[in-house]
């Protein structure tokens, strides 16, 4: 079925006689398919253009993304078979406010395609209205990027605001002697660890529809690793000092360390000055890690 309409049919699961009824209905033009485009440039060709539109199921428009720079910018837009121009002949700008204007089939000798002035460069919104053959342009929503402030370093952002899709890169620069150990990007109510994709110290992603708010941690120590196989102590301990006699992880016996899993491996944080381990247990013998 490719056709809106009211359909009734008989299933192989029902009583003879029985029926479902099923009603076929399509948003904004009435069809199946979407071949919707945006086309700039210097051509008319349709099948030149990659730049699909989507179809927002909420408002029945069909949308696409494009980013616009201050100055002249043309477009016109086909949906496979027709490729439709602006509707004056003196091809008076198009707004952003979001005031709809006509689709006109492009009959091979008008040479007039839509015309944008945006006051400011950015991505906007191209929406058709393909049931009443309209076009209109809407400034993209952006939302804000935002830091907790860390302490040790600090975060930038290569932009303060992003429109959906669009790429943001966080840094997180840490001060001497500290390092990264965390980057989390919250939004949508929820955490997301990025910190094993950061690169140099950055992470770039592309903008959410949500506002998004980086959280950065920076340490001066460094993880350290012990076999427990041997000794099978049911606890273990490191104690650190660096040159000056400073203990790093507290008086003896020091810092307990954690079992990593199931593993006979016990790891543990230390300063990154540290120049003096010492590893001790308690419990006496026992069969873990055996």
């Amino acid at each position: 079925m490719t056709t809106p309409g009211t359909y009734t049919f008989k299933t192989s699961t029902m009583n003879s006689g029985g029926s479902v009824t099923v009603t076929l209905t399509f948003p904004s033009g009435g069809s199946t398919t979407n071949d919707w485009k945006l086309l700039d440039g210097n051509t008319w060709d349709p099948g030149t253009s990659t730049k699909k539109f989507t179809l927002n199921s909420a408002t029945g428009y069909y949308e696409y993304s494009q980013y616009f720079s201050t100055g002249n910018n043309y477009f016109r837009v086909s949906n496979g078979a027709t490729v439709y121009r602006g509707d004056e002949a003196g091809n008076t700008p198009i707004s952003s406010d979001g005031t709809w204007k006509n689709l006109v089939a492009y009959n091979g000798s008008e040479n007039h395609a839509f015309w944008f002035q945006p006051s400011t460069s950015g991505t906007y919104i191209v929406q058709i209205d393909a049931t009443n053959n309209k076009v209109r342009i809407q400034a993209a929503t952006k939302y804000n990027v935002t830091f907790q402030t860390p302490t040790n370093g600090a975060l930038s952002s290569s932009l303060s605001s992003a429109t959906a899709g669009e790429s943001v890169t966080i840094t997180a620069t840490p001060i001497s002697g500290y390092s990264l150990k965390s980057l989390v990007l919250t939004y949508d109510d929820t955490d997301h660890d990025v910190t094993n994709s950061v690169v140099g110290n950055s992470y770039t992603f592309a903008m959410p529809a949500f506002a998004v708010t980086a959280k950065a941690t920076f340490t001066n120590s460094r993880t350290i690793y012990f076999n427990n196989y041997v000794a099978q102590w049911s606890k273990v301990f490191v104690y650190t000092k660096n040159a000056g006699g400073e203990e790093g992880n507290g008086p003896a016996p020091g810092l307990e360390m954690t079992r990593v899993g199931t593993s006979s491996i016990y790891s543990a944080e230390i300063p990154e000055d540290t120049n003096y381990i010492v590893f001790s247990g308690s419990g006496g013998a026992t069969n873990e890690g055996a």
